[in-house]
């Protein structure tokens, strides 16, 4: 498998297990997602000069 494909599949996965986790514990859920968002954000606003 390409690097691109593999990275694809790994963002799914953790993709899936999040929705389970949002699931049955919505608590969890919401602060993987918030925790998600904000590293995100942080990592493209350091990242642009």
């Amino acid at each position: 498998m390409e690097h691109v494909s593999v990275r694809v599949a790994v963002l799914l996965l953790i993709g899936v297990l999040i929705t389970g986790l949002t699931l049955f514990a919505p608590e969890a859920g919401s602060a993987v997602v918030g925790a998600a968002t904000v590293v995100t954000l942080l990592a493209e606003l350091t990242a642009r000069k």
